[in-house]
């Protein structure tokens, strides 16, 4: 496997997520797997006392249109998906890149902020 040859992207419903992505497909060669990840971590609702449902819901409805605007924006390309994943954020990245060492680390769309990661 060469560089680029598999590329996680974290998508948050942000522009800088977005852009990770679209820059993620750019750098992608057709035979590279590209994955668009919005991490659901429902479990700071908790702190919202007896709202903690109604937060939970939201945080759920924000990642399926995170999800929703990644699909499009891949826009139907062979060997790319966004999917949800329940879990903390650095967790979720971490899962998806799996026992994979990174061949470039990771992409900064912004400052202290890891949004794409690429395997070979």
């Amino acid at each position: 496997m060469g560089v680029f040859s598999r590329i996680v992207a974290g998508v948050d419903g942000t522009d800088w997520g977005f852009e990770a992505l679209r820059q993620a497909l750019v750098v992608a060669p057709d035979t590279a797997d590209l994955r668009a990840v919005t991490a659901l971590d429902t479990a700071t609702a908790v702190h919202t006392g007896i709202h903690a449902d109604r937060f939970s819901e939201l945080l759920r409805q924000e990642a399926a249109v995170a999800r929703a605007t990644a699909e499009e924006i891949i826009g139907g390309r062979p060997r790319a998906d966004a999917r949800v994943a329940r879990d903390k954020p650095v967790d979720v990245l971490r899962g998806q890149m799996g026992r994979s060492r990174p061949e470039l680390g990771r992409s900064r769309a912004r400052a202290g902020s890891c949004r794409a990661v690429t395997y070979g």
